[in-house]
């Protein structure tokens, strides 16, 4: 699966989540003020897992900062 299409799925899993809210693609999903309560995090957690058919318990762990683009990168890392 190419990076752009990753991208482009994950960017609308967010956006249910978050409405019309532009974000930054470096942004934190989990920083202070969070832009997602912990329940909302989960269940965005929960839809990436179906929707790119990969284990959280693989993402997860791998990830530093929760950001779309370092979410990204590390789903085309577990899907390529």
């Amino acid at each position: 699966m190419e990076r752009e299409l990753i991208t482009e799925k994950l960017e609308r899993l967010i956006a249910e989540y978050i409405g019309d809210i532009k974000m930054d693609n470096d942004s934190d999903l989990m920083a202070q003020p969070a832009v997602l309560q912990p329940h909302s995090m989960a269940a965005l957690f929960l839809d990436i897992e179906r929707e790119f058919s990969i284990d959280l318990n693989a993402l997860v762990p791998r990830l530093n900062l929760f950001s779309p683009r370092a979410i990204t990168d590390e789903i085309f890392l577990l899907v390529s």
